[in-house]
């Protein structure tokens, strides 16, 4: 498998798919209009990643901002990486926020508890 890139740009987060180290981030806003083309290749790399054989994943999420469409595909992600946990996977989740955006603060919270993961809280 190959490192899966995205660079940052205006409307979309610098995205690194690293198989090697198994990291995985993403680093800048997200208000993408069509967010399913964002997230469907995200969405591959994960399952070919874990198909593979990968037992862990450590996902770092330093988004300050993201849209409503985004945030749903969020939420899903993370669901999808919390299959992967149940059938054995190790799930590492550091999730930066900005003190200042309790919205955004709330928003990360709450992912944390609709996926069913345990993430780890840093200000960033």
């Amino acid at each position: 498998m190959e490192v899966f890139r995205l660079d940052k740009s205006a409307h979309q987060p610098k995205v690194v798919l690293d198989p090697e180290s198994g990291n995985i981030l993403f680093e800048g806003n997200l208000v993408a209009q069509n967010i399913r083309n964002f997230f469907d290749p995200i969405f591959d790399w994960c399952h070919r990643y874990f198909k593979a054989g990968a037992e862990t994943a450590n996902v770092e999420v330093r988004m300050p901002h993201y849209n409503t469409a985004a945030s749903k595909m969020i939420v899903q992600m993370f669901c999808l990486l919390k299959n992967y946990e149940e059938d054995g996977a190790k799930i590492n989740v550091d999730w930066f926020y900005v003190d200042e955006d309790e919205d955004m603060v709330e928003l990360a919270h709450e992912t944390e508890e609709v996926s069913g993961l345990k993430f780890n809280f840093h200000s960033m």
